[in-house]
């Protein structure tokens, strides 16, 4: 395990995570 891949990995899991929240219910505003 690389903790550089930490930050790609982080951004990925948030984007995805995201996208379930969106498709889940919509959302105004997401951070």
């Amino acid at each position: 395990m690389k903790l550089n891949l930490s930050v790609e990995e982080v951004l990925t899991t948030t984007r995805s995570v995201r996208k379930r929240l969106d498709m889940d219910k919509p959302v105004d505003r997401s951070v």
